[in-house]
């Protein structure tokens, strides 16, 4: 019963908190620096459940770097890991624990279903790269090899 609104970065968390969408896709850390604490008011909260990995790309003008940028950028940025998940582990401290809504297996198995099928159409349709979707898996795999698409790899 739900209907689309068009979103983007820069209007999504207002939209959410003055109660122009019901739901909104963020990263933990938009939790304090977006104030999406005022949009869950006065008894929405968070599905403790990852959803989503957020990737970043460096786009630049290859004639203006040396040609070892790219190897000395990857090394800097991997040795930058441990930083990031401080980072993540401060903010997912910042949520009070009235906002955790935690999920039960079958439902968190009914998720990961859904979000796989939806990998596999949007993939089969071009949407999705299929390289990185195996990637992707299999970083998904290696944190929990008993998920369903571990056992029967499909995409």
């Amino acid at each position: 019963g739900m209907s689309p609104v068009m979103s983007d970065i820069t209007n999504f968390s207002t939209r959410f908190n003055n109660g122009s969408v019901d739901t909104c896709f963020a990263p933990i850390f938009g939790y304090s620096a977006l104030e999406l604490y005022k949009g869950m008011q006065p008894d929405g909260g968070i599905i403790n459940l990852v959803l989503g990995q957020l990737s970043a790309q460096l786009i630049l003008r290859k004639d203006l770097f040396p040609a070892d940028f790219p190897d000395h950028s990857r090394k800097y940025l991997a040795g930058q890991f441990d930083r990031a998940m401080r980072i993540i582990n401060n903010a997912n401290n910042e949520v009070n624990e009235k906002w955790w809504i935690n999920i039960s297996d079958s439902e968190t198995t009914r998720y990961d279903e859904m979000f796989r099928q939806a990998r596999i159409d949007l993939a089969n349709q071009g949407v999705y790269n299929k390289d990185m979707m195996s990637l992707l898996r299999k970083v998904r795999c290696k944190g929990d090899p008993s998920r369903a698409e571990c056992v029967n790899p499909v995409e």
